[in-house]
């Protein structure tokens, strides 16, 4: 449904067409030019923009090669590999390791920023190479005196993936299944600190169903609330030059504070408002 949202207002306001592909569609109609890069669909038509909703890919040599194939045209990505990367929970976890922000940063007239930076981060552990891993060590023994204060979850681009698989383990459930986990499972995986949220009083529409069944409870319940900011960043990644760069919204999902996980697909959590005060 969004990407036919998508297609109509491109007609109805800039009298540019989309097409919709699925990434096997890519792999047997897009092809690039090896002469000036540009990407063509069915051998005729410039492609522009690609907008990529798949970002998740199994070991799939023909779907990764036509992602190699878009990612080195001049078509815009939106987004770039390298930016679906950056903010993947792996390249999160890499760049919480002691030094890693540094190396961006190397001046020590910039220690202020490398501060502020990292004080964004949840701490993050590694969990493969268990026996060689000192510091996971002492932490899964944390994890056992207090497993309601950690939360392991699955990378995005793990090469190991099963459909059936947990995306996301809380409390005991983290040690029950580490115990069982290969290597393989291990470094699909990573261990974060689950930061406590604010928890406020709202109360939360649901279907009509869901409002019968639960009329005779309290009407405000113990609620928290994530903060999505929608960005827009165009530039070249060549060369690191940046045309545009700004903040164009935001987006508030909020859950039961009594759930562990939200979401709106599986109906766990509800489009919500700002009420800004002083």
């Amino acid at each position: 449904m969004e990407s036919v949202f998508i297609r109509k207002q491109l007609l109805v306001y800039y009298g540019k067409d989309a097409v919709v592909l699925s990434l096997q569609d890519c792999v047997e109609r897009l092809t690039l030019d090896e002469n000036d890069f540009s990407l063509r669909l069915d051998q005729q038509h410039d492609v522009a923009v690609v907008f990529n909703q798949q970002t998740m890919l199994k070991e799939n040599p023909d779907l990764m090669e036509v992602r190699r194939i878009i990612e080195r045209s001049t078509a815009i990505k939106a987004p770039s590999l390298v930016a679906t990367l950056a903010h993947s929970k792996k390249m999160q976890q890499v760049l919480s390791e002691p030094g890693m922000v540094e190396r961006f940063f190397p001046n020590p007239e910039e220690a202020p920023l490398i501060k502020a930076i990292r004080d964004t981060y949840a701490n993050m552990w590694r969990i493969e190479d268990n026996e060689n891993n000192e510091p996971f060590s002492e932490i899964i023994e944390r994890v056992k005196k207090q497993s309601n204060k950690f939360v392991m979850k699955k990378t995005e681009y793990a090469l190991w993936d099963d459909d059936d698989a947990k995306k996301i383990y809380f409390g005991q459930e983290i040690l029950e299944n580490l115990a069982n986990f290969n290597e393989d499972k291990r470094r699909a995986y990573i261990l974060m600190e689950k930061l406590p949220p604010m928890s406020v009083k709202n109360h939360i529409i649901w279907t009509a169903e869901d409002v019968e069944e639960s009329s005779g409870g309290d009407f405000f319940e113990e609620v928290t609330t994530e903060l999505g900011i929608f960005g827009t960043l165009l530039g070249n990644i060549a060369n690191g030059e940046v045309f545009y760069n700004a903040q164009l919204g935001h987006q508030l999902k909020t859950k039961l504070a009594s759930k562990n996980e939200g979401g709106m697909a599986t109906g766990n959590s509800a489009y919500d408002s700002a009420y800004l005060v002083d």
